[in-house]
């Protein structure tokens, strides 16, 4: 029979945890021979465990298909030892029914993969990853929008520049005219335009610019003017 740890409040199907163990198309995080101290002795017994997901199973044998127990990684937390077994770290369930797996690895290294590998697994660790990407995105968008508009000086920290109220009646429905207000260029607002539509822009108009320079340059030196003979690299 399957031994298996999990949190509270959580059901499993046995059929369904020893299917994914065996399923070949399913990405196998790590694996790896590890030290497991047993719940009923005081020694450790080497096992192959396989970190699937949140999933965390472990093998008598390297080649078994059956496992002999897993460890659902949810509501538990990863941390170094205080046992006597060298690079040994400790999985602790919280709440009814506490429970510890002491594991140790061959080398200090081993066991700190192990450890990152095991707490990024759960799904708790990735919901704060996932909070945590939406909120960086959320921030370029908005310094994209802020570009858009002209108000470039707030990525250097600084406060906004206050909007001079327009003298001539507008349509206030008129999104375009709005936005044409308060855009410190003169060129026409786009609101499809996007940051990289912009980089294109501006990198179109610096070429232009440098074209202009080169040819400058050149009617310096036909002229016997004496100037700088390396080019500007401009990167875009």
């Amino acid at each position: 029979m399957l031994s298996f740890s999990l949190g509270t409040n959580m059901k499993v199907n046995e059929k369904n945890l020893i299917a994914i163990a065996n399923a070949p198309n399913l990405v196998v995080d790590k694996e790896g021979w590890l030290n497991k101290k047993g719940e009923n002795s005081k020694g450790f017994q080497k096992r192959w465990f396989v970190l699937k997901g949140n999933l965390l199973y472990y093998f008598e044998k390297r080649t078994d298909k059956e496992p002999a127990g897993v460890v659902i990684v949810e509501g538990c937390t990863v941390e170094l030892s205080e046992d006597d077994e060298a690079y040994s770290f400790n999985i602790t369930f919280h709440g009814n029914g506490d429970r510890t797996f002491i594991l140790s690895a061959e080398t200090q290294e081993s066991m700190e993969e192990w450890m990152k590998a095991i707490t990024c697994a759960s799904y708790d660790y990735m919901k704060v990853m996932v909070a945590e990407l939406q909120k960086q995105v959320d921030e370029l968008t908005e310094l994209e929008r802020l570009r858009k508009l002209g108000f470039n000086s707030v990525i250097d920290g600084s406060t906004l520049p206050p909007v001079v109220p327009s003298r001539h009646r507008h349509n206030p429905f008129n999104l375009v005219e709005r936005e044409a207000n308060i855009n410190v260029a003169t060129r026409k607002v786009n609101k499809k335009q996007n940051f990289s539509s912009i980089h294109n822009e501006y990198g179109q108009q610096i070429i232009r610019e440098r074209d202009v320079w080169k040819k400058d340059k050149k009617s310096k030196e036909t002229s016997g003017t004496s100037i700088i003979s390396e080019d500007v690299l401009v990167v875009l």
